[in-house]
């Protein structure tokens, strides 16, 4: 299909490959769009660099060229250079989302902090749900602080709650972020973002996947966070007791500790700082 609707440039995401392999045989621009911090991408060009030797050898095409392009093609993101790791290829652009107006506030009327908890889309359907889910709201019901957890799942199946602590199957992370004094998340890439660009600061707990705990170490690294973990040994285990115990001194922290909020505006503010995503059409034209 390339080869005869012969594209001006070709626009994927850094995990889809074919899209690249199929501009380098056309001689066509393309960028990929990064979908976490440098040291993620980077990572994934590494896994990835074996397996496309492979198929440039199967078609005639000069592999290590198209591997160094993998590398070295445009690369639009969203991750703010205040939160990023430094990346070894050029041609790195940011953008910032561009957000709608601001919803309702979601739990309105009390005066203690609101602190959102969540585990994203998927850990429900992963088997977290519901003992993890249930041991972070007992965890944290000795608050003073009012606990919004979503869930993704039937919150029947936690039984009895916490007075501090509401759950929701659903409510979407941009309405409740701004009016957030903390959120405890595992580390995942949209949860990490959609905080911070509200200048919200996180407690981190990752559950699953090298990019959620990169995640948490940088949010960590430069001081927007804490991040929580033990020494869980296989990729999909619940937290451990040690883990769960240390969640309400974390909280509290980055409630009480100006630092954490100070250096979390800072993301905040070079997220704000970037044009809009909807220059990207711009850099396409020049390409």
């Amino acid at each position: 299909m390339v080869g005869a609707w012969r594209p001006d440039v070709i626009v994927r995401e850094s995990q889809e490959l074919a899209g690249a392999l199929a501009a380098e045989r056309h001689g066509i621009p393309h960028v990929r769009v990064a979908l976490g911090l440098a040291g993620a991408e980077e990572e994934t060009l590494a896994q990835v660099a074996a397996p496309v030797r492979e198929l440039c050898a199967e078609h005639a095409l000069p592999a290590e060229r198209i591997v160094e392009r993998l590398r070295d093609a445009p690369c639009f993101t969203i991750v703010p250079e205040a939160l990023d790791e430094p990346w070894n290829s050029v041609g790195v652009h940011r953008f910032r989302e561009v957000g709608g107006a601001r919803a309702p506030d979601p739990w309105p009327g009390g005066d203690d902090p609101l602190v959102y908890v969540t585990f994203g889309s998927v850990a429900a359907s992963l088997g977290y749900f519901p003992g993890l889910f249930g041991a972070a709201c007992e965890a944290l019901a000795d608050l003073p602080a009012r606990v919004l957890v979503t869930i993704g799942a039937d919150p029947a199946a936690l039984g009895a709650l916490p007075r501090n602590v509401r759950v929701e199957r659903w409510i979407a992370q941009e309405r409740i972020a701004p009016y957030a004094a903390a959120v405890v998340c595992h580390g995942g890439y949209g949860s990490v973002l959609g905080a911070l660009v509200h200048g919200v600061p996180l407690v981190l707990m990752a559950l699953f996947g090298g990019d959620q705990r990169r995640n948490a170490r940088r949010v960590a690294e430069i001081g927007a966070g804490i991040r929580v973990e033990d020494d869980r040994r296989a990729m999909f285990d619940p937290p451990g007791h040690d883990a769960i115990a240390a969640l309400a001194g974390a909280v509290r922290r980055v409630l009480e500790e100006q630092c954490f909020r100070d250096a979390a505006r800072r993301v905040a503010a070079d997220i704000e700082s970037l044009p809009p995503v909807d220059g990207v059409a711009g850099l396409l034209r020049a390409l």
